[in-house]
């Protein structure tokens, strides 16, 4: 028997919708059926019009025998039948379309650049949104809605309606003072504050909003920034839920008034593997992260050790006393846990310090007034030194998101130890307060340089390939 052509026919429309549409839309059930029917027609029959109904829904034989339907066929199955199936789509504007379109796009890359031309879209986006509001301030009208009154907004020349306040006359840039007003849970607001996310190292919710601030002022910000920080999905593979242990008092030395690592505690994190030159097939050695951590002001400083042996512990305390107490003062106490190289350091200071016992008086008094204790938790019980081990777990969290799997030069490693490190010391150490007024937020960075730390700005590479960049820019691209 020759077979011309074969129709299959369905009442389900939601069915028909799934196989008449792109194949990168489907399961893989619905994707083998359009393999399995790619040179058949798919057609539409109503419930009553349909004889296989009348097996799934059953049938007694004296009724089945009467039923021309299951005998003859649905009378309308010579007919021509509408091919075009519906599908569900949700209706937007093209400005929405274009927006939501950008944002999944600059996904795909995991890198996301706000163009010179944000201004632009920003205006864009407040005649969208506050449209109203622009024609109310344009009349020199009051804004009734209380989440934007509250905010003392204005226009700027552009139209962009901005964040008002009393800093006018201090010494901030002009968006630091009077930041652009976002809409909350906005596609555009999203995109921005995830690319304050990925560019500051996957920070986390107080941060992120810290930053965002410096330049834009969303609407609801404090929950969109969890989201953003909720929803990212190297942050969510890199943080496991784990249980809280209940924190107990705090000690004499975390709340007494000193200065920057006067108190110190301090851990070590690795290894990581580094390249000893700058080759294909060049030698992998391992290194590790020594993370001295202030008891008061909560400032981290980072160093690296060739191995863990006493001798480059010691080396590493000497650079870290060196980089911080001839301007600041000596540290008096260091905290660490039990650790065989950490007890090894500590018997090799205490011969080194026994050598000044035979100095002048005077300068051995004053050396025995300066003396460091060194202090050791009990064995196994690495939760007497939580302070620490948040210090080496936010270290950890911002460098398997920004390096990965990659290999780098020494000189690589240390550029983005610093460069976390700047993240580390940029953290608020108190929540953030939605007046305006309030310009920046205390930071560890305060309490080190007067403000708080930051980079410098750097071209953006991320659309440039890895064989046309030198070393320092590839650790570049990784921010």
């Amino acid at each position: 028997m020759n077979i011309k052509e074969v129709i299959l026919f369905s009442d389900s429309t939601i069915a028909l919708a799934w196989i008449n549409s792109p194949l990168h839309q489907l399961k893989n059930r619905v994707s083998k059926i359009q393999s399995l029917t790619e040179h058949y027609q798919w057609r539409h029959i109503s419930s009553t019009e349909n004889p296989t109904d009348i097996i799934s829904r059953g049938a007694d034989p004296t009724d089945l025998k009467n039923l021309n339907l299951w005998w003859t066929g649905p009378t309308k199955f010579i007919e021509e039948t509408n091919n075009d199936f519906s599908s569900s789509e949700i209706k937007m504007d093209s400005f929405e379309k274009e927006l939501y379109s950008a944002e999944h796009k600059q996904l795909q890359t995991n890198n996301l650049v706000l163009s010179s031309d944000s201004d632009f879209i920003t205006q864009i986006l407040s005649v969208n949104v506050f449209s109203a509001e622009i024609n109310t301030l344009k009349q020199n009208e009051t804004i009734k809605r209380t989440n934007v009154s509250n905010l003392n907004v204005f226009l700027d020349d552009d139209d962009l309606i901005r964040v008002g306040g009393r800093l006018t006359k201090s010494e901030l840039s002009f968006d630091q003072k009077h930041p652009i007003l976002l809409p909350r849970d906005h596609n555009l607001t999203n995109i921005i504050m995830e690319h304050f996310h990925i560019k500051n190292l996957h920070v986390g919710t107080q941060t992120l909003l810290h930053l965002v601030r410096q330049e834009y002022w969303p609407l609801n910000g404090r929950n969109n920034a969890r989201r953003i920080v909720q929803e990212c999905l190297k942050c969510y593979k890199a943080k496991p839920k784990l249980e809280e242990q209940i924190m107990a008092l705090l000690p004499r030395e975390k709340v007494a008034v000193n200065s920057p690592f006067t108190n110190t505690g301090i851990d070590l994190c690795g290894p990581f593997c580094i390249k000893y030159k700058n080759q294909r097939k060049g030698i992998f050695n391992k290194v590790y992260v020594a993370i001295f951590v202030c008891f008061s002001t909560r400032a981290v400083h980072l160093e690296i050790l060739t191995d863990l042996t006493s001798d480059a512990l010691i080396a590493t305390l000497k650079r870290f006393f060196a980089r911080f107490f001839a301007r600041r003062g000596i540290c008096t106490t260091i905290f660490s846990d039990n650790a065989t190289n950490f007890v090894g350091a500590n018997s090799e200071l205490r011969k080194f310090y026994q050598l000044f016992r035979n100095l002048p008086d005077n300068l051995a008094l004053y050396l025995v007034s300066q003396s460091i204790s060194w202090k050791f938790l009990p064995p196994r019980s690495p939760n007497f030194g939580g302070l620490w081990e948040v210090g080496a777990k936010s270290f950890k969290h911002h460098l398997k998101r920004t390096v990965g799997n990659l290999k780098l030069t020494t000189e690589e490693f240390l550029t983005v130890l610093n460069q976390i490190e700047v993240v580390l010391n940029s953290r608020p150490l108190i929540p953030l307060s939605s007046d305006p007024n309030e310009f920046s937020n205390l930071t560890p960075g305060h309490f080190l340089i007067g403000r708080p730390s930051s980079s410098i700005l750097e071209p953006q590479l991320v659309n440039v390939s890895n064989n046309r960049l030198s070393s320092w820019q590839k650790v570049q691209k990784l921010n």
